[in-house]
């Protein structure tokens, strides 16, 4: 958010939320990646006796540019 390809027409730069930004770990891996458009909106784990018992289930937000 402070790479100059950020900065506004209008208004001051963006600057850094956090006091120390310096000390937080960098970033991990994400385990999913989805496509453009898509949003994970919720989600729960099946609960047992479900035909996904145990496993994550995600709800996803699908907007389609017009």
């Amino acid at each position: 958010m402070t790479d100059p390809k950020f900065k506004p027409q209008r208004g001051p730069q963006p600057t850094f939320l956090l006091a120390n930004h310096d000390q937080l770990p960098p970033p991990e891996q994400a385990m999913l990646d989805f496509e453009a458009h898509v949003a994970a909106t919720k989600f729960a784990v099946a609960p047992p006796g479900s035909p996904l018992a145990g496993q994550l289930v995600i709800t996803l937000l699908v907007t389609r540019p017009r």
